[in-house]
């Protein structure tokens, strides 16, 4: 499986003892952060799924973000190629405004 990891400032992940959970697999971790949405999505490219879930993000926030305070998803798991991704758990907060009476 190939991981892409972002924004790993520190390079803080190879540290933690869950990181040998990833043995085996195709591990990619950027120790710097982009703005630019092309260097983003050059540095995504193989995390397909991944990709489609921020799709999926930007579109809900296009159709809906008047209505959204924050949204939490977290952990997302990326399955291998062809199988998507999953968010286990995931919160939406709605503007206090926008809340039905």
């Amino acid at each position: 499986m190939r991981i892409t990891i972002l924004d790993d400032y520190f390079d803080t992940l190879r540290t933690l003892a869950c990181f040998r959970e990833l043995a085996g697999n195709d591990v990619t971790i950027w120790n710097d952060h982009v703005q630019d949405l092309d260097a983003l999505a050059q540095r995504l490219a193989d995390t397909e799924a991944l990709v489609g879930l921020m799709v999926a993000l930007s579109r809900l926030a296009a159709d809906h973000g008047e209505r959204i305070e924050s949204l939490d998803l977290n952990p997302v798991i990326v399955h291998p190629a062809g199988h998507g991704a999953s968010a286990v758990d995931a919160l939406i907060v709605t503007r206090q405004d926008c809340r039905p009476s």
